[in-house]
């Protein structure tokens, strides 16, 4: 999934121009954006109150997140770089899954064939 993410910090802000440029981007990239999110509220804000945060959980690993720039997604540079790692961690989690379910396959597999060749 490609996701578009717009914040604006007030009420008194306008979500046009964020709009334009992702549209703009995604066009001149063959993408399209599936979902977009937008929300009013400042960056200074915990991620889990943020609809970003939100998205942040339910985002896949293969999704692509499109913002104008990293102001977007934290008020600073250690604020961004948390969210970073967040992502992070995120993917270290489905890799360690997958590792997982690969490793249960292969020993079922092998107690399978185990089991055919005592038979």
């Amino acid at each position: 999934m490609i996701y578009g993410y717009i914040r604006v910090s007030s009420d008194k802000q306008t979500t046009e121009n964020q709009h334009f440029e992702i549209s703009n981007y995604s066009k001149a990239n063959q993408l399209h954006v599936g979902e977009w999110i937008e929300e009013t509220i400042s960056a200074t804000k915990k991620l889990s109150d943020r609809k970003f945060g939100k998205l942040l959980n339910k985002m896949q690993q293969g999704d692509i997140l499109i913002v104008t720039g990293l102001l977007r997604l934290g008020r600073n540079l250690m604020q961004t770089m948390s969210i970073f790692g967040f992502s992070a961690e995120i993917g270290r989690n489905l890799i360690s899954q997958g590792s997982k379910e690969a490793l249960a396959r292969k020993k079922s597999t092998e107690t399978a064939l185990v089991k055919e060749h005592c038979l």
